[in-house]
């Protein structure tokens, strides 16, 4: 059974792709999603918020692969927190994944709220590294594993989504290791 919530982000997505976000309303969404605006404004905070919704869920599953890592230094910690996200967030997400990140592409405000959702997730990274290594390693390990991610991300957008992003991710992380 289809969520409201699911509904309302499927609506977003095609009002947005169709007329562009600056032009679609909230009312719009809710319109097309069998809603009401209220029901809307339950579910998210504005109309951007649609796309930005699991930031929360992206640092519940940072801190997981954290839990789950064996790693020994900052960075193995680090690359493991990222692969724990790219192996169970993204799975069959591919052409979602994609329609998301043209959509962003195509609006700065966007933009510049996934520059400041990636920062805070990096920083709670590097806050929860921080506790078991000093502290510049862990913003150095967080940032850099993040980069690296940003790196597989973007190559995994614009594959033609046949690997997995996790898949993308293990080989971005063998090039960084060649960088050493």
């Amino acid at each position: 059974m289809t969520t409201s919530r699911e509904k309302l982000k499927r609506a977003a997505v095609e009002l947005i792709t169709s007329q562009g976000y600056q032009h679609t309303t909230v009312q719009q969404i809710a319109d097309r999603a069998g809603v009401t605006e209220r029901t809307f404004f339950r579910q998210f905070a504005d109309k951007s918020e649609v796309f930005f919704g699991r930031t929360d869920e992206y640092v519940t599953t940072h801190q997981q692969g954290l839990t789950q890592s064996t790693a020994t230094t900052v960075m193995g910690k680090a690359i493991d927190a990222y692969s724990f996200i790219a192996q169970t967030m993204f799975q069959d997400l591919h052409a979602g994944a994609k329609k998301r990140n043209e959509i962003i592409q195509s609006e700065p405000d966007l933009q510049e709220r996934e520059l400041l959702k990636d920062e805070f997730v990096t920083n709670q990274l590097a806050q929860t590294l921080a506790q078991e290594f000093e502290p510049v390693a862990a913003t150095l390990a967080a940032k850099s594993a993040g980069v690296i991610f940003q790196v597989a991300f973007k190559q995994w957008l614009n594959s033609d989504g046949t690997q997995s992003l996790a898949t993308v991710f293990a080989i971005i992380v063998t090039a960084w290791k060649q960088l050493r």
